[in-house]
């Protein structure tokens, strides 16, 4: 078997600024909107190396689960 055209990025590296997508499908009988996958592509923003940091990072996702709590 051989898979192609399939990426991968360290979640430090996405910039998320933009909003983001998100497979909302859910393993628990309980729906929970925050467990889904994040979809990214190649295409996806990228953040300069140099501002790469955890803190960002954790707004990034703090941002992601306030939006979907809405």
């Amino acid at each position: 078997m051989i898979i192609s055209n399939i990426y991968s990025f360290f979640l430090k590296e996405v910039d998320f600024q933009q909003g983001h997508k998100q497979d909302h499908r859910n393993w628990s009988s309980t729906f929970n909107r925050n467990s889904g996958r994040l979809l990214i592509s190649k295409y996806f923003p990228k953040l300069d190396p140099n501002s790469i940091s955890y803190q960002l990072t954790k707004k990034f996702l703090i941002n992601i689960i306030k939006k979907n709590n809405k």
